[in-house]
């Protein structure tokens, strides 16, 4: 294991060596043909708190992205059955694991080869052997990256869902207004019999609860959905206004 190690360039990389990782959340699918180096990359992310799941080919890690969906994959470029370069292709092919991040590790120092791996879709790129503090930051630093391009995602989500809702709000409420009015006008009346009465009173009712639903809508301060039927979602109404 010593060799494997050094090979890898950890060797010495001890918490004496200045380096002060701070708590980390995600899962990284390892796609690493050789056991010492797989086993190795798992045992430290998972000491900062990551966690991992390995695979020890192409064909295997292609299965375990889509049964898992990872934060981020660690992909060797040589490995048997499918190479790194190939599997990154058929991952940014697929809709549900497109826009998981990669980072490519190779001992090929052929600029072409790493070029080829960018123009597939590659994140990143550590050659080895690698330094574990430089493959912890850029992991950091990619992990990060996707954080920040998701939250602008909802951030232009809610923007999206606030403006229809005050649209959607400002056009029924008017309409809202006349039809209850209507139905008290009605239900005053002396000259209504009762089973009219009660249904102008039903209405009336409704109307208010759609008043009440219109206001909520109008007070969305968070992007927040549900199930609704099949894999459609909806805004889930009483989260999305929760102070």
């Amino acid at each position: 294991m010593l060799n494997s190690l050094k090979s890898a360039g950890f060797a010495g990389n001890t918490r004496g060596d200045g380096f002060s990782p701070t708590s980390q959340t995600g899962t990284v699918l390892i796609a690493e043909d050789e056991d010492d180096i797989r086993e190795l990359l798992a045992y430290q992310l998972r000491k900062e708190g990551y966690s991992a799941i390995l695979a020890a080919n192409g064909r295997t890690a292609y299965e375990m992205a889509a049964e898992y969906t990872p934060d981020l994959i660690v992909l060797d470029i040589m490995m048997p059955e499918i190479n790194g370069i190939e599997l990154c292709e058929m991952i940014r092919k697929d809709s549900a694991l497109e826009e998981i991040p990669i980072i490519f590790v190779t001992a090929n120092t052929d600029d072409e080869v790493l070029a080829r791996a960018f123009q597939v879709g590659g994140n990143d790129y550590i050659r080895k052997p690698f330094n574990k503090i430089e493959l912890l930051t850029r992991i950091r630093a990619v992990l990060t990256h996707k954080e920040l391009i998701e939250a602008k995602r909802v951030e232009q989500k809610l923007t999206g869902v606030m403006e229809l809702a005050g649209a959607v709000a400002h056009e029924l409420g008017q309409p809202l207004q006349t039809i209850l009015t209507c139905s008290e006008l009605l239900v005053l009346g002396s000259d209504q019999g009762e089973r009219t009465r009660e249904l102008v009173k039903i209405i009336s009712e409704q109307c208010r609860r759609m008043a009440d639903i219109s206001k909520k809508v109008r007070k969305i301060t968070t992007y927040s959905t549900k199930k609704y039927i099949g894999s459609t979602n909806i805004i889930d109404i009483d989260k999305a206004t929760a102070e």
